[in-house]
């Protein structure tokens, strides 16, 4: 596995180049506890059409689907979608690479 340094704006690109593929994003939430998630991105299920309210890119956000609750029986998979703080991003691994994201690089 390799290690790369990317910076956030960098980051984000290798989000939305991972065209569905599964990858881990290491985060931390506004509660400003640490997440791991498992997900993906252009995942389409119990989509409505409606869209959201605002534009996620323009506030730094990443639109995902977290698998570890769409496998949950317990969870409704709806609940599934979660957003993704570039600002607060600290780690992601996309395949057998790990990228550490900093403020600059």
């Amino acid at each position: 596995m390799t290690t790369q340094t990317v910076d956030r704006e960098t980051a984000g690109r290798l989000i939305d180049q991972t065209d569905g593929k599964i990858f881990t994003a290491v985060f931390v939430k506004k509660d400003q506890s640490t997440r791991v998630m498992r997900c993906r991105t252009r995942v389409r299920k119990h989509v409505t059409g409606k869209g959201l309210k605002f534009t996620p890119a323009d506030k730094g956000l990443r639109v995902v689907y977290d698998m570890a609750k769409a496998a949950d029986p317990n969870e409704d998979e709806s609940k599934a979608y979660r957003m993704i703080n570039l600002n607060t991003l600290q780690r992601i691994q996309i395949g057998g690479t790990i990228y550490e994201v900093t403020d600059a690089v």
